[in-house]
């Protein structure tokens, strides 16, 4: 059977489309690594690189490196000892066996991979014979064993993605959690609100609450489809990469109500990120994922007459206040699967370490590692100020008492 059927109610949980025909009716989804090296040829993809025992959260702007890079050199340096890459390979400072590579958030649409684009269609999935044509509103992610992304919220849409190659580890967090996750917007990348907890090595003396999160684990192989439901929290890890040295997704934002009120709330956040960081970011720290992209920053006049519009807009639709957005889907596959609670045996399986041990104490909570400090007392620095000015909950008061 080629198509979905769909159960019509509403839904805002995660849940998974395992081997689904849609996916693999795809011609990319049979492709070999040959077949990727022929669409790719010589574009270039930004891939940034951690350590294999980094043991930190991986921030982006922490990262050991950044390379600009084609595909083939990326599977040349996956393949070789690093004495046997050419000199041209951008790869050569790195070993493949202490170094993990990552190519994110990179819109269909804006890349010159024709054959890629054409080889997809979400039209089967249930939103509409429109949804993704052209790379719209889509984003393609390949990286090898280990990659991971760090634990957040998208703060727009609902999203579905698409396993091609390799295998994804998805930690899964409900919006209830949010507190618990300590939320914070520094690193800065727009559209994402970051925890600041290691997922992989929770530290509960410093983040105590965490041990009350209901966290909910999958694994995503070749042709599963992963419905991300708006404002859940996930911590996303490539842990397979064979037979083709590639762990591949692809994802499609859904359309939503709501989205203009996301816009405003992200336009309040850009206002006070672009008018207070230039000011009080010490020259010793990066409050930016990326301080090279080049939306970083825009002019605080630009942004206060976006906020200005949009707003405007809102408040001319009734009384549409934020919270009253219905940010639910209204169809579900039949064939679909609901997510299971993390055990105490799925998180050692992944994450196990004699120096990190986590563990479930007799309540059913998580221990976590703990903190052989005994202070942890710390100064309030610059950017725990700005941080609690940037609070999600902050800015929806903000944009609440704006609109009213």
């Amino acid at each position: 059977m080629d198509e979905l059927t769909f159960d019509s109610r509403k839904n805002n949980e995660p849940l998974v489309v395992r081997k689904s025909k849609i996916i693999q009716n795809w011609p990319c989804f049979h492709w070999k690594d040959q077949d990727w090296l022929s669409n790719f040829g010589s574009s270039q993809l930004t891939f940034r690189l951690h350590l294999n025992q980094f043991g930190d959260i991986p921030w982006e702007n922490k990262s050991s490196g950044r390379i600009v890079s084609t595909l083939g050199h990326f599977l040349d340096w996956r393949r070789k000892r690093i004495n046997d890459l050419p000199s041209d390979n951008p790869f050569t400072q790195f070993d493949s066996n202490l170094f993990w590579s990552y190519s994110s958030y990179n819109h269909l649409a804006k890349l010159p991979i024709e054959g890629l684009i054409k080889s997809i269609n979400w039209s089967s999935i249930g939103f509409g014979s429109n949804l993704g044509v052209n790379g719209d509103s889509s984003t393609f992610w390949i990286g090898s064993k280990g990659a991971a992304t760090p634990c957040h919220y998208d703060t727009y849409g609902y999203n579905l993605v698409a396993q091609i190659a390799g295998r994804k580890l998805w930690i899964l967090f409900p919006p209830k959690d949010s507190d618990n996750l300590y939320p914070t917007r520094i690193p800065y990348e727009e559209s994402s609100v970051f925890s600041e907890v290691n997922i992989e090595s929770a530290d509960c003396d410093l983040h105590p609450k965490f041990r009350d999160t209901c966290p909910l684990m999958v694994t995503l192989g070749p042709g599963d489809v992963l419905y991300v439901p708006y404002h859940w929290w996930h911590y996303v890890k490539c842990i397979d990469d064979q037979p083709d040295d590639l762990c591949i997704s692809i994802n499609q934002w859904l359309p939503m109500s709501g989205s203009n009120c996301d816009s405003l709330t992200e336009g309040l956040t850009s206002l006070l990120v672009a008018t207070l960081f230039p000011f009080y970011q010490p020259p010793t720290e990066d409050w930016l994922v990326d301080s090279n992209a080049e939306e970083t920053l825009t002019h605080p006049s630009d942004i206060i007459d976006l906020v200005g519009q949009l707003a405007t807009s809102i408040s001319n639709e009734s009384d549409n206040f934020i919270e009253k957005v219905d940010r639910w889907i209204d169809i579900v596959p039949n064939e679909c699967e609901k997510l299971t609670p993390v055990n105490c045996q799925q998180l050692n399986e992944y994450f196990t370490s004699p120096s990190l041990p986590i563990d479930i104490d007799g309540n059913g909570k998580w221990k976590g590692k703990t903190s052989k400090r005994k202070d942890l007392n710390k100064k309030i620095s610059r950017a725990n100020i700005i941080n609690s000015i940037l609070k999600p909950e902050v800015i929806q008061l903000i944009a609440k008492n704006l609109l009213e």
